[in-house]
């Protein structure tokens, strides 16, 4: 029995006739869904302005001048392609005007909505990536004295000292509150009870209950700053004459610390160096005819070399490649001139130093003339990230996410300045 079977020819045109409509059907439904995806991103977009807008004059304080305090303007460096037009950060705020010059800048080492800025008399933090700043618990509950220093611990978030004039404050809950320590920090003075200043600190890396803090000495603190023990110089005066302004410890390599000390009675500032945790220290370099008290000095490590170390001293920046052993000058390109006549050189120069822990070489410099300067190439060449017509007291990279900067200074007294950058200086939102 012989079965035919029919032909197949129009089945088959019309099998790849339903296949073309079905494959343009599907090319206009993804059309349809990419014109929605892009009205989605217009209107978050817009949304995310009026938010913004809304933000600013939440937080406006009543201040002057730049279109009030709260707004944000965006600051374009030369060159700068600025922002992607996704992904937009979020407004920044501002701090209200009677905070205070600002001093320092710390970052939260996990959150990367988390900052703090201090001021004179105040801590600020902001949860919201610098949209909105609070003080925190240390204003109007106990603390005592002008703020000199801040830094956080690097392992715990929430973590954080701070230096003043009579000791060293303590948060471990993010600023809700503080708790005062100075046992063995400060010795009388001409007969008056415990009584100095901390400039600087740093927290060891590795072991977090270890801090030293900068005043006229060296302390160290081996308990998480329950109680300090001089450990440079060895043996003091109860007048001394010196002034430690700036402390840095080497990320990878923590026994390696660095201080600069200032001798008043000689105008020489001096970089010394510990190798084994400030048991012993040695000089390695010093600068004549400065003297530190209000003048501007800074360290820097850099966390990928930690033989690495940039140094100001006033208008002199100066960098090892080889932990101390030679310095080299770098302030080729900064407009930088110390100030003043015959031995003292009080104002002009570097006020902070912050390296980029994951692009060596890359350092950004804070400079009391104004504006954030940044090099590529450790100092070889320097070219200006933004210009602010008022003294930049500090400049800080978050170590966990280096894109991001924080940058303070001081316009018309008592006018607070806030910068930041999420692109690696290229561009920067100001306020107010």
């Amino acid at each position: 029995m012989t079965v035919t079977m029919p032909p197949r020819g129009p089945a088959n045109e019309q099998d790849r006739d339903l296949e073309r409509r079905v494959a343009e059907l599907e090319a206009l439904i993804e059309e349809a869904r990419r014109r929605a995806r892009r009205r989605r991103q217009r209107n978050g977009a817009a949304a995310l302005l009026i938010a913004g807008a809304g933000a600013a004059a939440f937080i406006g304080f009543g201040g002057r001048g730049g279109g009030g305090a709260g707004t944000a303007a965006t600051a374009r460096a030369p060159g700068s392609q600025g922002s992607a037009a996704n992904g937009e950060p979020a407004p920044l705020g501002a701090l209200p005007p009677d905070s205070g010059r600002p001093e320092s800048v710390a970052f939260d080492p996990h959150n990367a909505q988390v900052a703090y800025v201090m001021t004179q008399g105040h801590v600020f933090k902001t949860t919201d990536g610098g949209s909105h700043w609070q003080a925190t618990a240390a204003s109007g509950s106990g603390w005592v004295g002008a703020n000199e220093a801040l830094t956080a611990d690097p392992r715990h978030p929430g973590t954080l000292y701070a230096g003043t004039q009579v000791g060293v404050y303590k948060t471990v809950d993010g600023g809700r509150s503080w708790r005062p320590s100075k046992r063995g920090l400060f010795v009388p003075h001409l007969g008056e009870r415990q009584k100095g200043w901390v400039i600087a600190l740093a927290v060891d890396p590795a072991n977090t209950n270890i801090v030293f803090a900068g005043s006229d000495r060296v302390s160290k603190s081996t308990d998480g700053g329950h109680s300090w023990k001089t450990v440079f110089p060895p043996h003091r005066s109860q007048n001394p004459p010196e002034n430690v302004s700036a402390l840095a410890i080497a990320p990878t390599r923590p026994e390696a610390i660095y201080a600069i000390k200032s001798d008043f009675s000689n105008g020489r500032t001096s970089i010394y160096k510990s190798t084994d945790a400030g048991t012993s220290w040695q000089a390695t370099t010093s600068v004549r005819g400065t003297y530190a008290m209000g003048f501007a000095t800074a360290l820097a490590v850099d966390p990928r070399h930690p033989t690495t170390v940039y140094a100001a001293i006033g208008a002199n920046v100066l960098k090892t490649t080889n932990a101390g052993e030679s310095w080299q000058p770098i302030a080729d390109g900064l407009p930088i001139a110390a100030a003043g006549r015959g031995s003292c050189h009080c104002q002009g120069g570097v006020t902070a130093l912050a390296v980029d822990p994951r692009r060596a070489g890359t350092v950004y410099a804070a400079l009391t003339q104004g504006g954030i300067y940044k090099t590529a190439n450790g100092g070889q060449t320097w070219i200006r990230a933004i210009y602010q017509p008022f003294a930049m007291n500090a400049v800080a990279v978050d170590p966990a996410r280096p894109a991001t900067l924080y940058a303070a200074g001081e316009g018309d007294w008592p006018e607070p300045r806030i910068l930041r950058s999420t692109d690696s200086g290229h561009s920067w939102a100001t306020a107010p």
